[in-house]
């Protein structure tokens, strides 16, 4: 054995000596802790206005959640509306997005109003088309466009 392994050695029964007595003396202290538990006034109110708190920040988010749900489709997301309109006027997917495209560079709050007359549909989606580089792109979009508005404003005519 060599000199640190004795000290180690040493070191480790000198520590588990005094192990014993200071687990007794920990013991000791907590048996003579006698400390019983006395309800307060305040934590009873405090539990309660933790309680009511509780309640109310749920109710707030459940009216919340409500009052998203019943508002139209068109106040929820204009874009979303839009998109629907479109489809039922039977545009393909790639037709919703030119249109989309569309509105958002005519930088429309409400795309749909696009729909409303052939006036502002000339003005925002047709007008766009025109400005398209390609040729053969621009007359595609056009004609696609072109028949959306015939769809949207047959009834008009």
């Amino acid at each position: 054995m060599n000199l640190m392994t004795l000290l180690n050695l040493q070191a480790s029964l000198l520590a588990q000596r005094a192990y014993p007595e200071r687990t007794l003396r920990l013991q000791e202290a907590f048996r003579g802790y006698r400390a019983a538990p006395q309800d307060s006034v305040f934590s009873s109110v405090g539990n309660l206005l933790l309680i009511l708190g509780i309640v109310l920040a749920v109710l707030i988010v459940v009216a919340k959640i409500v009052r998203r749900n019943s508002r139209p489709v068109a106040a929820r997301n204009p874009r979303r509306f839009f998109s629907t309109t479109l489809k039922r006027l039977g545009a393909t997917y790639t037709d919703r997005l030119l249109m989309h495209q569309a509105a958002h560079q005519a930088q429309l709050a409400q795309p749909a109003m696009m729909l409303l007359s052939p006036e502002l549909f000339q003005r925002y989606a047709l007008d766009w088309a025109d400005q398209l580089r390609l040729g053969f792109f621009r007359r595609r979009v056009r004609a696609r466009f072109q028949a959306i508005a015939d769809r949207a404003f047959a009834a008009a005519a």
